[in-house]
């Protein structure tokens, strides 16, 4: 079966000729709110070969020759210089091996990066079955994935230039022959199922350019056409995406959400797809400025906060009875999400990432209720708050208390323990403040991160 590429959905004129597909499948965009994966996906040692690995090695060494050297992807979830699977359906496995080697055994035409395809005779001797010409200078990133209709995976090799740019090629493997001539440039990209049609699409997230602000297209194939399924504009402002999770806006509706910095802040660009071939993008519509209403400091990344897997956006707000203007203002973090249009609170909290927990309030709690931190102990404590007081002198209604290592606290309770961290929580003996929560309501609201 061939395919062919179009830049618009099947139907469209124009297209090129492009061969068959492959066999794994990789969703990283789920459905539970999954981490992507780009906020530390690369390595600082390449992980080692396996026994297996190695015997592939073996013979690429005698095909290629002992001058070469392995060449490893840096971020994705295939981060070794050799990748063993199905890669043409026939029930067998075959091996992906990324190398370079030297400019002398290389035309001056040709680069210097291979990928070499290994497969295995009737022995179970391994042996080089087709080399390819890469092009640039290193791996960014490989996906092997069906993309659509297509029944087999398809490999997607992102390279990544001398100048820094990368661009993402789709490869079919077929009659022991690498082929493909989709090419685009992009800064990230993974695979996601917007339209919950159980196929997938490559998604690629575009660079601003001197046509173009930043954009996400969504790649696909259907009719033996690999074609552009839709595109969405992006926060032109973003220098770097932090963080893009999977999740979802409504119980029928998936959803990207996608972090990016401008070096000084966040802000959230959310994505999902209205009806087969058409992205959105409400946080970046031109007469819209819910974009700047995510705005926040860098290091505040959305999550699912509550486990219901619509992702909230945590924005920053002073507690009740501090300026923002004051050098010992403590900020509430405040869970916004989208609904139809609008950026809506869910909770306020108390977050702190360096103590690795968050404490979401209950309704009754908002805005009645600040924080302080005793300076001496490290206990956060949580106060009702009165105006006309000062903060360290409002009544106390609950403190938690942060340890390292099991300790007995008398009147504490203990909630949660992680990593030779305890955390105990201590509410005073008061029986006719309305504001104090019970047992039930403290562990509700407490959250590890």
């Amino acid at each position: 079966m061939n395919y062919s590429k179009s830049r618009k959905k099947p139907g469209n004129s124009f297209f090129r000729p492009l061969s068959s597909v492959l066999c794994l499948l990789l969703s990283v965009l789920c459905l539970s709110g999954c981490n992507i994966g780009f906020t530390a996906d690369s390595l600082l040692v390449p992980p080692k070969l396996s026994e297996k690995q190695k015997l592939v090695y073996d013979a690429l060494v005698r095909a290629a020759g002992q001058d070469i050297r392995l060449k490893y992807p840096a971020a994705g979830q295939y981060r070794s210089a050799v990748t063993i699977a199905d890669i043409d359906g026939d029930g067998n496995e075959e091996a992906i091996a990324f190398y370079q080697r030297a400019e002398s055994q290389t035309a001056a035409s040709e680069s210097v990066l291979r990928i070499n395809i290994l497969d295995t005779t009737e022995d179970g001797e391994w042996y080089s079955a087709y080399d390819h010409a890469g092009v640039g200078s290193d791996i960014d990133r490989m996906i092997i994935s069906p993309l659509g209709s297509a029944s087999l995976p398809l490999i997607t090799i992102g390279f990544t230039m001398l100048s820094g740019a990368k661009t993402a090629r789709i490869y079919s493997y077929a009659e022991n022959r690498l082929s493909g001539e989709f090419s685009e440039n992009y800064i990230t990209m993974f695979t996601a199922d917007l339209d919950r049609d159980e196929d997938y699409e490559l998604c690629l997230i575009h660079p601003n350019t001197a046509d173009r602000t930043a954009y996400i297209s969504l790649v696909s194939v259907e009719a033996n056409l690999i074609y552009e399924w839709g595109t969405a504009e992006l926060n032109p402002t973003a220098g770097e995406y932090i963080n893009i999770v999977s999740g979802v806006l409504s119980p029928k509706t998936s959803a990207i959400y996608i972090d990016s910095s401008d070096g000084e802040s966040l802000r959230t660009d959310i994505v999902y797809s209205p009806a087969p071939g058409k992205l959105r993008n409400p946080m970046y519509l031109r007469e819209s400025e819910l974009i700047e209403k995510t705005a926040r400091p860098l290091g505040y990344l959305s999550t699912d906060i509550d486990g219901d897997k619509i992702l909230e956006i945590p924005v920053l707000s002073a507690f009740p009875g501090y300026s923002a203007a004051r050098e010992d203002v403590l900020f509430s973090t405040n869970w916004m999400y989208l609904d139809n249009y609008t950026i809506k609170k869910k909770y306020s909290s108390y977050y702190d990432n360096d103590k690795g927990f968050v404490f979401l309030f209950p309704a009754r709690w908002d805005g009645v209720v600040t924080v302080r931190v005793d300076e001496r102990t490290g206990d956060v404590i949580f106060c009702k708050y009165t105006a006309g007081l000062s903060v360290s002198d409002m009544p106390e209604l609950m403190r938690i208390t942060v340890s390292q290592g099991d300790s007995s606290l008398t009147g504490h309770r203990l909630l949660k323990n992680k990593d030779n961290f305890y955390y105990y929580v201590y509410s005073p003996a008061v029986t006719d403040e309305p504001l104090i929560l019970t047992d039930i309501e403290i562990d509700n609201s407490f959250r590890l991160l």
